[in-house]
């Protein structure tokens, strides 16, 4: 399992975790989750040519299937914001052993 850099957002420490409105336990999302929620790629185009190598499979054609490219769009911007994520983390580490 890969280190997710634990809690984006520490909580108050004490016996019991904090509860939310749907009253259900509330641990927060990773600082890994976070980083790359954060990554800001819009301007970032890297061509399609370079998405298909990425994702090691065409993206379907969009005239065709319109959901299934989106799909894949969706999936190769979350990998390319999980390397970036695991970048991050792992930098964010080296400081943390000095």
């Amino acid at each position: 399992m890969k280190y997710d850099g634990g809690p984006a957002f520490s909580m108050p420490s004490g016996p019991e975790p904090r509860m939310n409105s749907v009253t259900h336990y509330n641990e927060g999302m990773t600082l890994r989750d976070y980083f790359a929620a954060a990554i800001q790629d819009e301007a970032e185009d890297y061509g399609m040519a370079f998405k298909v190598a990425f994702m090691v499979r065409p993206c379907p054609d969009w005239s065709t299937d319109p959901v299934g490219c989106l799909q894949w769009e969706a999936e190769w911007r979350a990998k390319w914001r999980g390397i970036r994520a695991d970048a991050m983390i792992a930098e964010r580490s080296k400081g943390d052993s000095k």
